[in-house]
C-alpha cells in the first residue's frame, strides 16, 4: 500500500513538473520570436553589406554551430591540427571561461584560468602542431597573429559562426545528430543562436556524436532536411567519438569492466557516462556544469566519496583538476580522451577543405606577383 501511494504521489508530482515546463515553455515562445527578427535584422545587414565582414589575409577555416555548447567543436579542432599539421597553424579561440581579457597567446605560462580550458586542452596537446590564441574580438586577433607570425599559413578557429565581422573561408557547421538544427527552434524556447536559415553561410555540414550506425533512411532524411533549408546540395558527413583506453598521468591503464566513478563539467555530461558506461562498472556520477571551474572543496568532496575506486574524467576536465590534486589523488584519475571519427566519406571531406586551401594559395600567390 506504501509503495502504491508513493507511486501516485511520484506520478502526480512527475505530471505536475511537466505541466510547469510547458507553460515556462509557452511564455518563452513570443521572446523567442523577438530573439529571431533581432538575429535575422543583424544578419541582413552584413549580407547587404551595411556591417563589414572582412576576409582574413591567409587561409582560414571557421567551426562553428547554430545551437549553444556541446556539438564536439574541440574535439573536431584538434581533428584538422592533426590533418593540417604540416602547415603554419594558428588557432583562434574566444577562451570562454577565462578570467583574463584581450589578446593572449598560449603559452606554457598559461592555465586554463588566464585563457579558458579548451583552448589550454588542445595547447597541451598539440602544442608542437600549432600556436594557440585567445581573443574576443576575431579581427583584432588575426590582426596581432598575422602581425606577430606573418609566416601563419592556416587560422583555424574554435567557434566563431555567429561572429559575422570575420569571415573564415571555409565554413563547417556542426550540429548533434540526437538534437538536429532542423528540429530546434531559437533561445530562448530551444537552443538555436540564430534560424536555421544561417546554414546557408556553411560550406559544410556534419552531424556529431553518432552512438550507432546509421541507416540508409535516417540518412536520406537528414540529406533531404538539409537541402530543404539550403535550396541545393551541401556535403554532409556524420561522425562518432573514439574514446581510446583510460589511463592516468603515469601512463596506467584501466580494465575494462572495472568498477569506477565518472566526473565531469559537460554540456552533456550523461553523453559522456554512457560512453564510460559502455566499458566500465560506473558506481557514482558527479557531474558539473560545463566550464565550471573546479576549486580544492570540490576536489576534496569528491575525494571523500570516492570509496577508493578510479575516477574516470574527460580530457577537458583534467587540465583543470591536475593543479588541484596531490601526487596520490593523480594516481587514481584516469582521462578518456575524446577522438572525432567520421562514419564515412573521410577523405571526401579532406579533399574538399585542402582543395581548396590550394586554390586560395594559388590565387594569393598570383596575386602578389602581379
Amino acid at each position: 500500500v506504501c509503495r502504491k501511494r508513493h507511486l501516485e504521489t511520484y506520478s502526480f508530482k512527475k505530471n505536475e513538473i511537466t505541466k510547469l515546463k510547458g507553460l515556462i515553455r509557452g511564455f518563452l515562445f513570443p521572446l523567442s520570436i523577438a530573439y529571431d527578427g533581432i538575429t535575422k535584422f543583424r544578419n541582413l545587414l552584413y549580407d547587404a553589406g551595411l556591417f563589414k565582414s572582412t576576409k582574413t589575409p591567409v587561409y582560414s577555416i571557421g567551426v562553428g554551430n547554430l545551437a549553444v555548447g556541446g556539438t564536439g567543436k574541440t574535439p573536431f579542432v584538434s581533428y584538422l591540427i592533426q590533418h593540417f599539421k604540416g602547415n603554419r597553424i594558428a588557432i583562434l579561440s574566444r577562451g570562454y571561461g577565462r578570467k583574463t581579457e584581450g589578446y593572449i597567446e598560449v603559452d606554457s605560462n598559461a592555465s586554463p584560468s588566464t585563457v579558458g580550458d579548451e583552448i589550454f586542452m588542445l595547447f597541451e596537446k598539440h602544442r608542437r602542431e600549432a600556436r594557440f590564441y585567445v581573443c574576443e574580438d576575431r579581427k583584432v586577433g588575426v590582426q596581432r597573429i598575422v602581425a606577430a607570425q606573418p609566416e601563419t599559413e592556416l587560422i583555424i578557429f574554435d567557434d566563431v559562426f555567429q561572429h559575422r565581422g570575420i569571415s573564415p573561408n571555409y565554413n563547417i557547421l556542426l550540429s548533434t545528430f540526437s538534437n538536429p538544427f532542423f528540429d530546434d527552434f531559437l533561445l530562448p524556447y530551444g537552443r538555436l543562436r540564430e534560424a536555421r536559415q544561417g546554414l546557408k553561410r556553411a560550406n559544410a555540414v556534419i552531424f556529431t556524436k553518432v552512438q550507432n550506425s546509421i541507416s540508409s533512411s535516417e540518412k536520406s532524411h537528414y540529406l533531404n532536411r538539409v537541402k530543404e533549408i539550403y535550396s541545393e546540395n551541401l556535403p554532409v558527413f556524420f561522425i562518432n567519438q573514439i574514446f581510446p583506453n583510460a589511463t592516468n598521468t603515469y601512463g596506467e591503464t584501466l580494465v575494462s569492466s572495472e568498477k569506477v566513478n565518472v566526473m565531469s563539467a559537460l554540456a552533456h555530461n550523461e553523453l559522456f557516462q554512457e560512453e564510460v558506461a559502455k566499458n566500465f562498472e560506473v558506481t557514482n556520477k558527479i557531474e558539473f556544469r560545463d566550464h565550471h571551474a573546479y576549486t580544492q572543496n570540490d576536489i576534496d568532496g569528491v575525494w571523500d566519496n570516492a570509496k577508493s575506486l578510479p575516477i574516470i574524467t574527460t580530457e577537458k576536465d583534467f587540465v583543470k583538476l591536475k593543479e588541484l590534486l596531490t601526487e596520490n589523488q593523480l594516481q587514481s584519475f584516469y582521462v578518456l580522451k575524446l577522438e572525432a571519427n567520421f562514419l564515412e566519406n573521410e577523405a571526401a571531406f579532406l579533399r574538399n577543405v585542402k582543395n581548396d586551401f590550394k586554390r586560395f594559395q594559388a590565387r594569393k600567390g598570383s596575386l602578389n606577383n602581379g
